[in-house]
Parts: C-alpha cells; structure tokens; sequence
C-alpha cells in the first residue's frame, strides 16, 4: 500500500504537519476529526523516515 505522502520530501511533510497545526479555526468537529486523522498519519510516516536515520527500526 503506499504511503500517503510519497513522493514529497521530509522537510515538506514537516510544513504540513505545522500548517495543520497553525489552523485554529475549523469549520466544525467532523473537519477538526479529518484534519486530526490526516496529521496523524503524515506524522506517522514522517517519523518511519526518521527513525532509521536515528538508528533506530
């Protein structure tokens, strides 16, 4: 299955994760839920990328 961000770089899924953390306002719940879920998962992968580099599995 790929990853939902694949094919970007380490440092642009970094911009995302802080974009979604710099929005204080949203719409309601169920956009706060999707935006929530969708940070999760990008910062998921962006830690798998890192933790080799660390030296880590």
């Amino acid at each position: 299955m790929p990853k939902l961000t694949s094919g970007i770089t380490q440092k642009e899924r970094l911009k995302v994760i802080q974009s979604i953390d710099m929005m204080k306002t949203t719409r309601n719940d169920h956009e706060r839920q999707i935006l929530k879920r969708y940070r999760d998962m990008v910062t998921r992968e962006f830690l798998n990328v890192q933790a080799p580099a660390l030296g880590g599995d």
